[in-house]
């Protein structure tokens, strides 16, 4: 998926896979007018909003904060703001903070139910995300077990920056583990 955007909010992005930052995203049923505090953050006029825990699921979406009626930003207002898979990055918040999440409606359409999904890319997901070497005859395998291709003696807790003997225990059990998987 690719993003590529004209500018911030007004000149639109020309895809729906990932959008620009929010503020805040809601941690339950709101008001959608008038400013307030969502998840610990007093909003301020013009603020990004992931409203995703509405009673009726079709007022879900990303919003514009203001001090009377809220509307849809520009970026999810029309037929084509939005797929399956969309990601919105959450900046601020008491509890998501730092926190991404997808749509997961199959075939969203806004104005319509669209829920949304906590999403990462942990290392549990290195499983599921395929590698392809460039070349002829390469085998696709996971990002996972490519990553598990090589050992190295930070992987078990050993400071490159420390040259105590602290080290020889993460350096013994990163060698113990060489020898054991061959």
């Amino acid at each position: 998926m690719t993003s590529v955007s004209t500018s911030r909010r007004q000149g639109l992005n020309s895809s729906a896979a990932i959008k620009v930052a929010c503020q805040v995203a809601t941690t339950g049923n709101i008001t959608l007018a008038a400013l307030q505090t969502i998840d610990g953050v007093a909003l301020a006029s013009g603020d990004r909003v992931l409203v995703k825990d509405q009673t009726t699921t079709s007022e879900n979406g990303i919003y514009v904060a203001d001090t009377g009626n809220w509307s849809r930003d520009k970026d999810f207002d029309g037929a084509y703001d939005a797929l399956e898979g969309t990601l919105v990055t959450v900046i601020h918040g008491n509890t998501l903070s730092a926190t991404l999440w997808r749509v997961s409606t199959v075939s969203p359409v806004i104005g319509s139910a669209l829920a949304f999904v906590q999403s990462s890319l942990s290392p549990a997901d290195s499983n599921s995300v395929q590698f392809l070497q460039a070349g002829a005859g390469a085998v696709a395998r996971t990002g996972q077990s490519k990553l598990r291709e090589f050992v190295s003696i930070t992987d078990f807790g050993c400071s490159p920056s420390e040259t105590s003997v602290n080290n020889k225990t993460y350096i013994d059990a990163c060698f113990a583990h060489a020898k054991a998987t061959g």
